[in-house]
């Protein structure tokens, strides 16, 4: 649906500025301007990111988005957007990994 793709959309440039961060280059002193104005998008992208999670989850709870039962389908088995574009399924109760280990 157009949130799951506004949201895929937004962790996708995050993750586009994450790789321009990770250059080295970048952290020259000439660089500087280019550095902060990466820094601020990516900062506002993480804060659109997680008020668009926070309507999609309020969408499933409220099951307007189809996937309430109705539809034959079984939610505790719906994949969910998560942020960086990591995808969960169910509601095991596991968190997903993070730098390798389990939280």
């Amino acid at each position: 649906d157009a949130l799951t793709a506004q949201i895929e959309s937004v962790e996708q440039r995050m993750a586009e500025i994450d790789a321009t961060l990770a250059d080295p280059a970048l952290y020259h002193e000439s660089r500087a301007d280019e550095l902060r104005t990466l820094a601020q998008e990516r900062a506002t992208l993480a804060g659109s990111v997680e008020h668009l999670m926070g309507e999609w989850e309020s969408l499933e709870r409220d099951g307007r988005d189809g996937r309430d039962g109705q539809d034959g389908r079984d939610p505790a088995n719906a994949v969910t957007p998560t942020k960086v574009g990591v995808q969960s399924r169910g509601t095991s109760g596991a968190q997903p990994k993070r730098n390798g280990h389990q939280d």
